[in-house]
């Protein structure tokens, strides 16, 4: 539902009418229909994560309206005749500060504009953060939104980095002009590709208690696997150097700390295929619930908790190389309900102070198992239900939010979170 609201001496605001608003809101809902665990409380980077990737959904979209860039930008003529037709552009309004200070890369510039007493100003321009490794430490920035901003300031960074780089590779004409029409190309061909990525990403992101380095990993791997030699535009490379700046870092185990890709499933070989057909697999639950039971051992699946296959999608994609990439993505999740004294027993996690034995505690554990071609196991991304200090650091977290007694709705939870941002 998108609501409107008054302006203190103006006419009112209806949230309907903004692209940016339209795009966010869509996005947490298909953001939703692909990982719903998402939704739970779980961690800081987790409802900061809904909030972030809905932004960076809203900001790269507009690309797609290559008018509305252009008019963004703005344009100047040549006086040459015999280039009359071609719109130009200064060098100083495609500076990397030039972009990131641009109407482009803001959040509700409308709606901002209201809530800041009318001042012009985006209701967010994340992109406008420094890079500082040590902001996501900060208890200030654990606000969903505000720590969402960290992620979309790392997305946008590299985007502007390397669109930048793209449009000084173009000619100029007359006084170091550029032609307005290629730079809006290539920022649109970036937009998309860069948009693409970052819905991938979620085919190679565990389906609880995500954080922003996972889904980086996710975001790198994604990328890899359509597109191995990263050499002609470093999209990779970038994206990982801005992560890092912002102190996003790679998790510490299952994936490779240089390139930031998840490693194969190093135990595929042991695995027991025999009992399951390899074309049900591919589509049913039902038989891909079987290889994950006769597997549960090698694959780190506990026997304590309640294991759902929510999910197994076909995904063909097509690479830059016309070379078809196939695999099936295959989603399971752990739910295990206990008391605070069988903390250590069912999830290996040492219990938080503040925690009593008798407390209820809601766990959830689960993975991404991708299929090859073949059928067989190439990843498995997961978050097990004996997860140790993840854990402990979630039960932790939901005990000082005040949630470990009383489960909030996480969709309504977004509603909430944004109402008390209009208002202030």
């Amino acid at each position: 539902m998108f609501g409107y609201f008054y302006q203190k001496d103006g006419p009112p605001v209806f949230t309907c009418l903004s692209h940016d608003i339209i795009a966010h809101e869509t996005s947490h809902a298909i953001l939703d229909g692909l990982r719903s665990r998402y939704t739970a409380p779980s961690s800081p980077d987790q409802a900061a994560f809904h909030e972030g990737f809905a932004d960076i959904v809203a900001l790269l979209s507009v690309f797609s309206l290559e008018d509305v860039v252009a008019a963004a930008l703005g344009e100047e003529r040549t006086p040459d005749s015999q280039a009359s037709n071609i719109r130009l552009i200064a060098k100083r309004k495609v500076t990397p500060d030039a972009i990131k200070k641009s109407i482009l890369l803001g959040i509700a510039k409308q709606v901002g504009a209201a809530v800041n007493g009318g001042r012009d100003q985006a209701l967010r321009q994340s992109v406008q953060l420094a890079p500082d490794t040590k902001r996501l430490q900060a208890a200030e920035w654990e606000q969903e939104h505000k720590r969402g901003e960290i992620l979309v300031a790392s997305i946008m960074h590299a985007f502007v980095e390397i669109w930048h780089a793209r449009i000084k590779a173009l000619g100029t004409f007359k006084g170091g002009k550029y032609n307005l029409d290629l730079v809006v190309e290539k920022g649109a061909q970036l937009a998309d590709q860069l948009l693409t990525m970052c819905i991938r990403a979620l085919d190679y992101c565990p389906p609880t208690d995500l954080d922003f380095g996972q889904y980086l990993a996710g975001l790198l791997t994604a990328d890899f696997e359509l597109v191995p030699d990263d050499s002609r535009f470093r999209y990779r490379a970038t994206i990982l150097e801005s992560f890092k700046a912002y102190g996003i870092s790679l998790p510490s185990e299952g994936c490779d700390q240089t390139t930031g890709i998840w490693r194969g499933f190093a135990e595929a070989e042991e695995l027991t295929y025999s009992r399951s057909n390899y074309d049900a697999m591919t589509h049913d639950r039902d038989e891909f619930f079987r290889f994950l039971w006769d597997n549960r051992r090698i694959l780190g699946i506990s026997d304590r908790g309640y294991i759902e296959v929510v999910s197994v999608d076909r995904s063909i994609r097509l690479g830059p190389d016309g070379i078809w990439l196939r695999e099936t993505i295959c989603q399971y999740v752990e739910t295990a309900h206990i008391f605070g004294a069988e903390t250590e027993a069912v999830l290996g996690a040492k219990r938080p102070e503040g925690v009593s034995s008798k407390d209820h505690i809601e766990a959830f554990g689960g993975g991404v198992i991708v299929l090859d071609q073949y059928g067989r196991v190439k990843y498995h991304i997961a978050n097990p239900l004996r997860g140790g200090k993840r854990q402990a650091d979630r039960i932790a977290y939901l005990s000082n939010q005040g949630l470990l007694r009383k489960q909030a709705d996480g969709r309504s939870r977004f509603a909430s979170l944004h109402l008390k941002r209009m208002e202030g």
